[in-house]
């Protein structure tokens, strides 16, 4: 091979190496048209809170205590505060819970037919009236047939609810509730509202 057609080679090597960098530079150079780039508007979302408290003191830890009653006891009023401590409305909803129990069987009550169940006769016995938001007036109830009192009770962020709570064993009752024993448990729970 001569040296002309080595040169013309060399030179067409140098012509596609110098037409690749032009197009490299036309595909990252300085031709660009108009621009102009400005802050666009922004925000922020935060959640809110649902924060049920329920009681809120010494003083309503406990609904209903006492020994050694008998018919014709009739409880002081019991003053129960559920408020809704947080920033979003909720719904209010509760169950209660009651459990009986006989812990002996005395002469005076098996005469009476009160030793025939083992959760006893009181929770039949034992009236709660309960009165506050989302109660129908006034209601008086068996001790037994609570669960269904607090339903669906609107509760604003901020709010809080009052209940008021009376436990009367009547003078009526009789012997077969002797040495009968019930026990109250309650769960609150707040949904968040529409």
């Amino acid at each position: 091979m001569s040296i002309l057609q080595k040169n013309k080679k060399v030179a067409a090597g140098i012509g596609v190496a110098a037409l690749a960098a032009a197009a490299l530079a036309l595909g990252t150079g300085t031709y660009a048209a108009f621009q102009d780039t400005e802050a666009g508007p922004g925000g922020t979302l935060a959640t809110g809170t649902l924060d049920l408290v329920v009681g809120g003191g010494a003083s309503q830890a406990e609904l209903f205590s006492a020994t050694n009653i008998a018919p014709g006891y009739k409880s002081p009023t019991k003053t129960l505060t559920i408020k809704n401590d947080g920033t979003i409305d909720g719904v209010l909803s509760g169950t209660i819970k009651t459990e009986g129990s006989d812990n002996g069987c005395t002469d005076p009550e098996q005469k009476a037919g009160g030793c025939t169940k083992t959760e006893g006769d009181l929770p039949e016995a034992l009236l709660v009236t309960i009165s506050g938001t989302g109660v129908p007036g006034t209601v008086t109830v068996q001790a037994n047939q609570l669960q269904g009192v607090l339903r669906n009770v609107p509760l604003g962020a901020g709010k809080d609810l009052k209940y008021d709570f009376v436990f009367e064993l009547p003078q009526t009752t009789g012997n077969k509730v002797q040495s009968d024993s019930v026990t109250i448990t309650s769960s609150v729970t707040l949904d968040q509202g529409n």
